[in-house]
């Protein structure tokens, strides 16, 4: 009743109501919830109020503007006294006459993409409203505003934040140089956003102006095995973890990728073959094998990588060394890959054992995983 009260006085109104709303306003959304559910820390709403001149007769009046979700808007309706300040996600005041302008702009919501009401009140002895299943991010969206006796159109923008640069780099998993030319796209499941660019010459790549929240980096190109990463964007500039892309391979053919952190700085890949033989950095390329040693990190990081590209008969047996001697395996993966892509993960403990005895795989294609550690080589 004394919200209701207040929309016959409208200059009372416009200091007394701005108190309430400050006083009251709602707990703000926190980050995990804007990054899973989609909103925005800001956005920028201009309302074009050229058509309430029409109604107002010039006179200056107290507006307030409002976003409310969908749902508060279908339980309370398009009457100002049904609200309190906690019922507004965003919401702003002007004082409209012919002399002070037409264009009523509001930032620093916090605003979801999908699913808004916008409301309009103006406090002389009407209240005009308008809402819409969705405020479309970056478009003018336009509505008919109505009382008993008049319908007005408006305009409204509302513009995405200005987002931030997300770069990273696509190396080859078998020379660990840069890869010019990868598709990288970042999307967004909760905005339906997809933000793409293609790795230049050196394998580095950048996109600008991406807004906050969760996406999936899908790298993809040519000749290679596509891969996919999980990645949050903040309110800072974001340096994606380098990905490392796997030639494609033939029928037959195997590949073991190594990574890691910064530490331990040097952790070695080894294979050993049916007939016994190991390969590792000290014997990269044995002849007649099929199977090479392709990439040797000691800097941490990685790739290492050893590909099969001619089976023999028999069980080959893969584990990893910690040759630094210091840390444990925490933060190293193992990717596995055949001609079908990516066949699987796995992902080191924290033991600070001196081998990780991955698993093995047999001359007909099949992977058992072993996963354990000790202070010899399997």
């Amino acid at each position: 009743m004394y919200l209701a009260k207040l929309i016959h006085r409208p200059t009372l109104a416009l200091l007394v109501l701005s108190l309430l709303l400050l006083g009251c306003k709602a707990e703000p959304v926190s980050e995990e919830t804007q990054q899973t559910e989609g909103y925005y820390q800001s956005a920028q709403l201009e309302i074009n109020l050229d058509a309430l001149g029409t109604q107002i007769g010039g006179a200056t009046q107290s507006v307030l503007f409002g976003v409310v979700s969908d749902a508060t808007y279908s339980a309370k309706g398009t009457t100002f006294s049904n609200y309190s300040a906690a019922d507004f996600i965003g919401y702003n005041w002007a004082s409209y006459s012919s002399s002070t302008g037409n264009t009523l702009t509001y930032t620093g919501a916090v605003l979801t993409q999908t699913n808004l009401r916008g409301l309009l009140f103006t406090f002389d002895s009407s209240s005009f409203t308008f809402g819409s299943e969705s405020l479309q991010h970056g478009v003018s969206n336009s509505f008919t505003v109505s009382d008993s006796t008049t319908s007005m159109a408006l305009t409204i923008s509302l513009s995405e934040p200005p987002g931030v640069t997300v770069s990273g780099t696509v190396r080859s998993a078998t020379s660990g140089s840069g890869i010019s030319g990868i598709t990288v796209t970042l999307s967004s499941s909760a905005s339906s956003s997809t933000y793409s660019t293609t790795s230049g010459t050196s394998g580095a790549w950048s996109i600008s102006s991406v807004p906050e929240g969760s996406y999936t980096i899908t790298y993809t190109g040519t000749g290679y095995t596509s891969t996919t990463a999980d990645l949050t964007v903040g309110t800072t500039a974001v340096t994606a973890a380098s990905v490392d892309l796997s030639p494609t391979l033939s029928t037959g053919q195997y590949r073991f990728v190594l990574t890691w952190g910064s530490t331990p700085s040097d952790l070695d890949l080894y294979t050993r073959t049916p007939s016994g033989t190991n390969i590792y950095y000290g014997n990269k390329t044995p002849t007649g094998l099929g199977i090479s040693l392709d990439t040797d990190q000691t800097s941490g990081y990685g790739p290492e990588t050893i590909t099969i590209t001619s089976m023999s008969s028999g069980t080959y047996t893969v584990y990893v060394h910690n040759f630094s001697g210091t840390s444990s395996f925490s933060g190293a993966t193992l990717k596995v890959y055949s001609a079908s892509g990516l066949a699987r993960t796995l992902t080191a403990s924290t033991s600070t054992l001196s081998y990780w005895n991955v698993g093995t795989l047999s001359s007909t294609g099949t992977w058992t995983t072993s996963n354990s550690y000790s202070s010899t080589a399997p």
